[in-house]
Formats: structure tokens, sequence, C-alpha cells
């Protein structure tokens, strides 16, 4: 048998044929499952009863892990190392086996190892870099996962998540505070969690000036440098804003619950007011900033951040009576 190792940030192509798929865990028992990327359908085993084996990867797929010993959340020094093993085939009597270099999934409640996607004849295997998160966002990253492993879990249904900014002239106040940078650093840790893929970040205003996601370690400092620059004007584009497919959610920050429905799916308000605003419409999250400025020194057990990080959960839903419950 033909081995291969493959660490973080790499990828590697693999016949396309039947593939089986197992693990090792240290420090606690593991689950785990082969997932598709939209999280409609999933296969899971639990990995001391063997392996999984896939027949046919025909749309993108994510190996994850969960812990499997009634634990919330993977306790500290859990580690796991993922094998995954097709045959060689017609050209190739050997097998092959890649082994995915160990993680350490410490405090997660979900870890992903790698990702499958079909390549015509072949399945490309590869196991993303983790974002480098800011110590806000790792906070907030880190209450996220004790929470989706609660009973209580929201149901997430979005893969992939945008960012939007309202500049009229009413956010001048919040762009002041800081509260938008801060509730950016809670949107990116959330949505790490949540295994969402942050896809693109926006300014709205008379036009969409777009803000580069990456490094999303920055991009809190960079969307504050960028709002202090352009400052805050008179009307907003929201062409723009409509979700790309079913499982795309795109977060308006705001401080105006929307006027009605007619958002539409997918298009998720998060309200930066004192108070709770009067209801207007499903679809909004309300945040005092107040509780904001109080959070950049703040660990995943506070409370204000924890209750922040519920309803950021809340809103990664293309549902809307899902925000309601």
């Amino acid at each position: 048998m033909t081995t291969y190792f493959l660490d973080q940030g790499n990828r590697i192509l693999l016949p396309h044929s039947e593939l089986q798929v197992r693990s090792e865990g240290t420090g606690g028992r593991v689950r785990i499952s082969v997932e598709r990327t939209d999280r409609s359908e999933t296969w899971a085993a639990r990995v001391h009863q063997g392996h999984i084996v896939v027949s046919d990867i025909e749309s993108p797929s994510t190996v994850t892990a969960f812990p499997s010993d009634g634990a919330a959340v993977f306790r500290d020094g859990t580690a796991v190392t993922l094998f995954l093993e097709v045959d060689g085939g017609a050209s190739n009597a050997d097998s092959l086996r890649v082994e995915v270099v160990q993680q350490d999934v410490s405090g997660l409640y979900r870890a992903e190892l790698a990702r499958l996607r079909p390549a015509g004849n072949q399945i490309e295997v590869s196991v993303r870099l983790p974002d480098e998160l800011g110590p806000l966002a790792r906070a907030a990253c880190s209450a996220a996962h004790e929470l989706l492993g609660s009973e209580q879990a929201p149901r997430i249904s979005a893969t992939d998540v945008s960012l939007a900014i309202d500049t009229t002239a009413s956010m001048m106040p919040r762009i002041s505070d800081g509260s938008i940078a801060v509730l950016t650093e809670l949107v990116t840790g959330v949505a790490e969690a949540a295994s969402c893929d942050l896809r693109s970040v926006d300014i709205l205003g008379p036009t969409t000036l777009p803000v580069d996601v990456h490094p999303i370690g920055e991009l809190a400092e960079r969307i504050e440098a960028m709002l202090r620059d352009m400052g805050t004007g008179i009307g907003l584009t929201t062409l723009d804003l409509l979700p790309h497919n079913q499982h795309h959610v795109v977060l308006v920050i705001t401080d105006t619950p929307p006027l009605d429905r007619g958002a539409g799916r997918g298009l998720r308000h998060l309200v930066l007011t004192h108070g709770t605003p009067a209801p207007r419409a499903t679809g909004y999250t309300p945040i005092d900033p107040g509780d904001l400025r109080n959070l950049p020194d703040a660990d995943s057990h506070e409370p204000v951040l924890r209750t922040v990080v519920r309803g950021l959960l809340a809103a990664l839903t293309t549902e809307d009576k899902e925000m309601e419950r």
C-alpha cells in the first residue's frame, strides 16, 4: 500500500473509486462522518466500529469529527488522525492511503478534518488552513462551539456567509464607537465555529465597496479604517444583497430593522440599537452597542458574549421560522 501524508493547506488527487474512511483519536472518544457540503445528507459511523465506506463521491463533501463520550465539545488534549483509502484502480494494483496529519480538536463541537470533491475520474482531497482569528473572534468561536454542542443548538442551514455594512448617516455613532469592528470579529468567530465560509464583505453606500476577506484576522481593522476614511452618507445600495443560493446567508449590519418581509429568504439584519426595537419583520437580530463595547476583553464564558453569539448563530439559517424560535 502506498501512503501519502497530507497537511493543512495541501491537497491530493485519488482515483475515483470506493473510499474507506477511518480515524484514530487520542484524549477522548471520537465519531466521524462524511457529509455533503450542503448538509443535505450524512453518512456516519463510530470509529471503534471500523471505517466508513463511501461508494461514490458525487458532490463536494467534508469529513468531520464529533465527540462521542457525551461531552458537548472535545475534551482538552483530544487529537484526531484521519485515514482515507482507495483501490489503486485498473492501472495500479496497489491500494492508496492518505494520512491527514493529526489535528488538535480540543474545545470543538465539530471538527472538519478534510474536504472531498469529485474531479472527473478522480477525488480531490484537501485540508484547509485554519483561519487566524483575533482574540475576540476566538472567544466567540469557543462560545459558539459550546452552544452548538448543546441540546438546544440552533439549526445551521447556511454554508456561505456574506457581510454587508450600512453606511447611511444614522450609522455614524456605530462607526465612531467601534461597534461595527467588534461585531465583525464576532461574526468571523461564529462563522468559523459553524463551518460557514465567509464569502464576501461589502460596505454599502451609494455604491457597493468590497472589502478583502483575507487575512481574516485583520478584517475588522480593515473595515474600521475604510469606514473612517469614507464616512457616512445618504443612500444604500441593496441590489447585491440577494443570496446566491439556498445555503447562502447575507448578514446586514445596520441600525434599523427591515420594514417588511420583502428582503427575502437568506437576508438577515443585525440591528445595532439600544434596547429592543419594535418588531417590524422577521429576519433580524437586535444587538445592543453598549454590550459590544464591553466585549473586547471577554472570555468565552462571558454571559453577554454568549447571548450575542447565540443570536448570531440563529441568524445563520435560511428559514425565517428558525429565527422566530
